[in-house]
């Protein structure tokens, strides 16, 4: 049942919403999931822990080990038409509420959100969230990195989100929607607006996102998305780095193949201090999945991404990954554990490398 939240909880229209207010979501949505099981409600608690560990070697730095154990907690609640969501990741560099979402349902194909969400931008950000167990690899397309560890997309937002479905016999058309306060750029990085930790809201910005399942049983998907955010720097309050994501992608499966694509053209508009710049990231990611059993799966991974060294945010992050490889196995195991092996290799901006084994340990707890 839990695919049914991770695979259909779309989109927004948003808006910024104070500290208290953010707040007040997750209380409201704690104190709804203490309501009695005679309750008119529908209530899912998934928790997603995993055990992860890598081995890296970069060029010019020593061979470094890194083990981490954490995971994220997920809920929703219905009461009549009132909805509740909310997600929180917990490991050892990161403590944050990812989502928060108070929502009501305006039909049965269609509810509208306020709170922090994911953005409806691309299909791997939407479909998989913190949720490690939910995806094949370990680690996620570099293009579709969060903010705070390293990404250049603005993947989450606060202000108000809509979520529309529609048939057409055994197709699905979903449409998603979001007007929200966006990131701001902090030294090197992106920062989203925080739920827990001191708040430094961006600027209003908007996106939006398509897919058409020809047929709904399946999940075979297309479709494309669109965000337009202007990302203020932190500590020089006149420069501006105005930002357009166009995206496209697909996915596709029959019988033991699986394919996942996506495009992104990332155009950048930057002022900084006086100074104009204009450039152009294009990123594509192809992940192919075969099922060998029903137990044990491969993948391999080829990403792609192309920009000018005086790219506003590729400048301030010169690591960020021209090219990787990723290839690995998955093995299911008893009682909704997996176990996970990848190998990766990738060439960097700044022209470095840098290759990693790593292995984890998934599962979800219903």
């Amino acid at each position: 049942m839990f695919q049914r939240y991770f695979l259909t909880t779309r989109s927004s229209v948003s808006y910024s919403l104070s500290k208290g207010f953010c707040r007040l979501i997750l209380l409201l949505a704690s104190l709804e999931l203490s309501v009695g099981s005679g309750s008119a409600t529908a209530q899912e608690v998934l928790v997603f822990p995993a055990l992860t560990a890598f081995r890296m070697s970069e060029t010019g730095v020593a061979a470094s080990n890194d083990v981490d154990f954490g995971g994220s907690i997920f809920f929703s609640k219905d009461f009549g038409r009132l909805r509740f969501l909310g997600e929180v990741l917990l490991n050892k560099r990161e403590k944050e509420v990812e989502r928060a979402q108070i929502g009501w349902k305006l039909s049965p194909s269609a509810t509208i959100w306020a709170g922090r969400f994911h953005t409806p931008l691309g299909f791997w950000n939407t479909e998989y969230h913190h949720g490690a167990y939910l995806q094949t690899s370990i680690n996620r397309p570099k293009i579709t990195e969060y903010e705070d560890e390293g990404g250049l997309l603005p993947l989450h937002g606060m202000g108000l989100l809509l979520q529309t479905t529609k048939r057409f016999g055994d197709a699905l058309l979903s449409l998603d929607a979001s007007v929200a306060s966006g990131p701001t750029i902090d030294g090197a990085s992106l920062e989203p607006v925080a739920f827990l930790r001191p708040q430094r809201f961006g600027r209003t910005g908007v996106s939006a996102k398509v897919a058409w399942q020809p047929d709904a049983t399946t999940p075979t998907q297309m479709g494309a998305s669109f965000a337009k955010f202007d990302l203020p720097i932190t500590g020089a309050p006149t420069d501006l780095v105005s930002q357009l994501v166009v995206n496209g992608f697909l996915n596709w499966e029959s019988g033991a193949w699986r394919l996942l694509g996506e495009a992104y053209v990332t155009r950048h508009r930057a002022n900084e201090s006086g100074v104009l710049n204009n450039s152009t990231i294009t990123s594509v990611y192809v992940q192919s999945d075969y099922r060998f059993s029903d137990t044990w799966s491969g993948f391999a991974r080829l990403e792609s991404n192309r920009a000018a060294s005086v790219d506003a945010l590729i400048s301030r992050n010169p690591s960020f990954a021209r090219s990787n490889t990723v290839i690995g196995a998955r093995v299911e195991l008893p009682a909704h554990f997996a176990l996970k092996l990848e190998v990766g290799s990738q060439q960097r901006f700044d022209g470095s490398t840098a290759r990693y084994v790593g292995t984890q340990l998934s599962t979800v707890f219903k």
